[in-house]
């Protein structure tokens, strides 16, 4: 990927925003002046964003986070950067956040659930927006897309399912390939093979990134090279019926010592997101593993990746449990040394999986959210949704037994901090939170604080490193 090419991304990314936006969409709702913007993710930006991390296709370009791990800081005003090997033009913050009246939204947005419906207040905000955007012409055709997309056709069920599942288009940010058919300093032919064909994992596979280093010898990009050769794919049949992909990555503690790590963690990823978008962020998977130093196993959901099947909310909890299994049964790992870590999306399959599986002895959660819903109508102590809700992690939550830590975002404007306040308040177990001051949604994950909150929580409060101690 070109200078010029990561440069469009960004332009991209920014013409849906307004002149003053680095994150979250400035709207005008109804009864406010325009000395009185609120700066809010609405009803309409919900059911188009909500959950929609991750994604090259949209908004958010996640080759675009700065570097957190290990620098201590970096100087964002400079305008170039380096992401695996790759030269990024980033100008301006990656969080994107400005001084906000949290108090006076949090306000209005109970007020108006009061007084109004749901759909009214979904139309309301939309036609507020596009009343108040006439001067970005652009904005208005991409939101406007965006609800056609949500809205059709009419039916509550499958409007909720497309904002709480997009994937991303299979292929486009890693593929699968024999080791056998890879050439030295030769690029492969990019061709998705049929997982029915791997399942036994008789065969090697190696992960292949167009956007990186392709794959562990192709001869660009040392550094994503001895990254990639570090992934290990896995092919496993979930309790859905579909074959997924998985993940194992080694820190590099455990590659020098020749042994697994004495805890993993299995990691359930965000919407529009799989292996391969998790590798184009900084810090990316093997960055974390190397700084917890912790092994990890990723997975890609039903639908996702290069996993088969069609995601649901049933089949990416029977996801989460078959891969919990696989992890035990395949690395010999026991249910206590397996700590889910779940970022957005991931948090719920995450407090499914903990609420269900009681011998989980502890747990991470990054962005959490009571319910899809709950997140729609800015209400996430609302004490019942209608039937069509997904997600209702705040109605598990108070079955979890593991020990856990809460990380959030104090801008989060997609899912609002009382919503990780609020999980935070219904568990048993809990870690010392981490609200990260200034990030948002997006930008909690590459917020340095959160990784030394982390780390802190596996090596001192688990003891992790006292296991690697005891297992040398």
């Amino acid at each position: 990927m070109t200078v010029e090419a990561v440069e469009m991304n960004l332009q991209a990314s920014n013409a849906i925003l307004s002149s003053d936006a680095q994150g979250d969409v400035i709207l005008v709702t109804n009864g406010v002046s325009n000395c009185n913007i609120i700066r809010t993710s609405s009803l309409i930006e919900a059911l188009g964003d909500t959950l929609s991390e991750f994604s090259l296709a949209s908004d958010w370009n996640p080759s675009l986070i700065l570097r957190t791990l290990p620098e201590h800081s970096v100087d964002r005003s400079n305008v170039s950067t380096i992401s695996m090997g790759v030269a990024i033009s980033a100008g301006g913050d990656a969080v994107g956040v400005t001084e906000l009246a949290p108090k006076e939204i949090e306000e209005r947005s109970q007020g108006s659930e009061v007084s109004q419906g749901f759909f009214h207040r979904m139309f309301s905000s939309f036609f507020s927006f596009v009343k108040c955007s006439t001067s970005h012409i652009s904005e208005v055709v991409v939101w406007t897309g965006k609800v056609i997309y949500v809205l059709c056709p009419p039916v509550p069920a499958i409007m909720i399912r497309k904002v709480a599942f997009q994937p991303p288009p299979k292929g486009k940010f890693y593929y699968l390939l024999p080791r056998a058919e890879l050439v030295k300093d030769k690029r492969p032919t990019k061709r998705l093979i049929s997982l029915a064909d791997y399942d036994s994992n008789d065969v090697p596979l190696v992960f292949v990134f167009p956007y990186l280093g392709r794959n562990a010898i192709d001869p660009d990009y040392p550094t994503s090279r001895e990254q990639i050769a570090r992934l290990q794919p896995h092919v496993f049949k979930s309790g859905s019926g579909n074959r997924l992909i998985g993940c194992e990555i080694r820190c590099a503690r455990s590659t020098a010592l020749f042994m697994r790590s004495p805890k993993i963690l299995l990691f359930a990823q965000p919407n529009s997101s799989d292996i391969g978008s998790c590798m184009m962020t900084d810090p990316n998977l093997v960055d974390i593993c190397d700084f917890l130093n912790c092994d990890m196993f990723g997975f890609d959901y039903s639908g996702f990746g290069m996993s088969e099947g069609r995601p649901t909310e049933s089949t990416v909890y029977r996801d989460i449990e078959s891969a919990f299994a696989y992890v035990c049964q395949t690395f010999g790992y026991t249910p206590e040394d397996v700590i889910p870590l779940g970022f957005s999306m991931g948090t719920a399959t995450s407090i499914h999986l903990a609420s269900t599986v009681p011998e989980i002895k502890a747990m991470i959660l990054i962005a959490p959210f009571t319910s899809v819903l709950r997140v729609v109508v800015r209400s996430p102590t609302l004490e019942r949704t209608p039937g069509i809700d997904k997600f209702r992690s705040v109605e598990k939550v108070d079955k979890v037994e593991a020990f856990t830590l809460v990380c959030h975002g104090t801008k989060d404007y997609i899912v609002p901090l009382s919503h990780g306040e609020y999980i935070y308040e219904k568990l048993k177990n809990k870690a010392s939170p981490l609200w990260v001051e200034d990030a948002s949604h997006q930008g909690i994950y590459c917020d340095r604080n959160l990784w030394i909150r982390i780390n802190e929580f596996l090596n001192d409060e688990l003891n992790l490193k006292m296991a690697w101690e005891d297992s040398a």
